[in-house]
């Protein structure tokens, strides 16, 4: 692929493609990235809930209470 494009900086049509590809592959990885933080954030909120509902001497066990 980089030997074609050296030759002739590769052909204006290829290039759009590998343009729009970047840009569509860029997307999708922005999307995953969002989609794990909110996953993460569930997940975080779960587990406190989780122990709430535990009791407090168990809440406060894991130190969530402690630390203000």
């Amino acid at each position: 692929m980089q030997s074609k494009r050296s030759k002739k900086g590769g052909d204006p049509l290829h290039r759009v493609e590998s343009i729009c590809f970047s840009q569509s592959t860029r997307q999708f990885d922005q999307n995953q990235q969002q989609r794990k933080e909110k996953l993460k954030k569930k997940r975080k909120h779960q587990r406190k809930r989780a122990l709430l509902r535990r009791g407090p001497s168990n809440y406060n066990r894991y130190g969530f209470v402690c630390r203000t």
